[in-house]
């Protein structure tokens, strides 16, 4: 993985790593079941076959970013949908 390249120490710059789970996100792109599958590889999550399986692969995740000294995590948004919603009456 590509944090553990500045562990050594002999970057100049702190580099601190940051979690980018955005694909975990976008289940309607071409690739979401292969990445699904290796999050689960890499979490040590045998099987995700439930939205349980998930979290827990993405919490176990998220640990192991904080032990290499992530402090942020962000999501990119590739495309935005706008769905209107119905007035809602405000009861007082």
């Amino acid at each position: 993985m590509a944090q553990e390249n500045f562990a050594d120490g002999k970057c100049a710059a702190k580099v601190v790593p940051a979690l980018r789970p955005d694909k975990a996100l976008h289940i309607a792109q071409p690739g979401w079941n292969t990445y699904i599958k290796e999050l689960g590889k890499v979490a040590g999550v045998k099987s995700i076959a439930t939205i349980g399986d998930i979290r827990k692969a993405l919490k176990q995740r998220l640990d192991y970013f904080e032990s290499m000294g992530c402090r942020a995590t962000d999501h990119a948004w590739n495309t935005l949908s706008i769905v209107p919603l119905p007035m809602l009456r405000l009861m007082l």
